[in-house]
């Protein structure tokens, strides 16, 4: 490249593309570069539940970081649509936990001190806001009311085109092979082509393949790579209203009838993101038993995505001590979507050098081994 971009951004997920956004809407120039074509990994194939958040009252850096993100979907999706003409199909549709009786006290404890509104549903109010819905014995509905989706294709549809309306300059099917720098500072990425990406600060957000594309100096980073599957019924409209969620699984239905089903977590997989038929069945036998009358509509789609998981849950997001011009964006696992707007605002902060608008300590990439984070809202 003859001239050297403000920032070059390694990635083209939803972080990446956020990020991209982000800091071009604050003048700088921005060049972002993808092993495949923007927003088709992860991020494509997650479905897209943005759980409700309060920055008043978020008592950790992780909690802040949802909060922020989710407080300013809405706006950042209008804003996009204003400027691409091209809807996320954000909708605040609510949601119905259903939690195990043993669950209920600590958890909801945990919401109403995050400044979460909730509220245990009685047996005759379920049935008359989700009549379909079966809830499991010794379990509990908790509606989330202010709980929201995007459709994920569009949102990264979206993001792309504002990226390009901005002035990113986007290289899809172009992947990283080497870098180029001196002493502690990054000159280039090199591409498979051989050719210098030249820019002035880096940042890297390339999901599960990050490990792979680190600087020289850079230590690897405790993250690997987590299949999810997913299913998705064609259904009557109106036949679901509201995101139910089950320990780790969830039902998302979209205005249309469509209704989303997962996830499988299968960090066993490593890089194979090929849906199966195991998966197709687990994930149908629990949204059948959830919404029997599932049982009477068709899958009419599966697929699968690869995402990047922690060994403690928490994503990856500071500057490295090895390059002083090298910041990462990286391990977000199941929460890309519901994290991105923040994380593209702590990416500008440390970009501009003002200091960052979250506590981020905890999201450094030399932090210690420690237990698995528990966050509010299960991603």
């Amino acid at each position: 490249m003859d001239k050297i971009s403000d920032v070059l951004i390694v990635g083209g997920g939803v972080i990446g593309l956020t990020c991209a956004y982000h800091l071009a809407s604050k003048g700088l120039t921005v060049t972002l570069v993808d092993r495949r074509s923007p927003g088709k990994e992860a991020s494509w194939a997650g479905a897209g539940i943005v759980p409700p958040g309060n920055p008043q009252f978020a008592s950790t850096g992780y909690e802040q970081l949802r909060a922020l993100s989710t407080s300013r979907f809405a706006e950042f999706c209008a804003q996009l649509q204003e400027r691409t003409n091209l809807s996320s199909g954000f909708r605040k549709c609510g949601g119905l936990v259903l939690l195990h009786h043993d669950e209920i006290a600590e958890t909801m404890s945990h919401w109403v001190a995050e400044g979460i509104e909730c509220q245990e549903i009685s047996d005759p109010d379920i049935q008359s806001c989700e009549p379909g819905l079966r809830i499991p014995q010794h379990h509990v509905a908790v509606a989330l009311p202010t709980l929201s989706q995007v459709r994920n294709p569009w949102h990264l549809k979206a993001l792309e085109e504002g990226c390009r309306r901005q002035g990113v300059i986007i290289l899809p099917e172009n992947e990283i092979v080497g870098w180029h720098g001196k002493k502690q500072h990054l000159c280039a990425a090199i591409d498979e082509r051989g050719t210098h990406l030249t820019a002035k600060n880096f940042v890297l957000c390339a999901g599960a393949w990050s490990n792979r594309l680190l600087p020289p100096g850079v230590p690897a980073m405790s993250l690997y790579p987590v299949k999810g599957q997913l299913v998705q019924f064609k259904a009557e409209p109106n036949t679901l209203k509201h995101v139910i969620e089950l320990d780790r699984s969830y039902l998302v239905p979209r205005g249309d009838g469509l209704i989303l089903a997962g996830s499988t977590e299968e960090p066993e997989a490593e890089y194979d993101k090929l849906p199966t038929e195991h998966g197709t069945e687990v994930l149908k036998e629990f949204a059948c038993a959830v919404v029997p009358a599932l049982q009477h509509y068709p899958v009419v789609r599966t697929w699968a995505g690869l995402r990047p998981g922690t060994a403690d849950g928490l994503p990856y997001i500071g500057k490295s001590n090895a390059w002083d011009n090298l910041i990462l964006a990286t391990g977000h696992f199941r929460a890309g979507i519901q994290l991105s707007i923040a994380t593209a605002e702590v990416v500008e902060d440390l970009i501009i050098g003002t200091t960052p608008r979250l506590e981020v300590d905890m999201f450094r990439l030399d932090r210690p081994a420690a237990p698995r984070y528990l966050p509010a809202f299960r991603s």
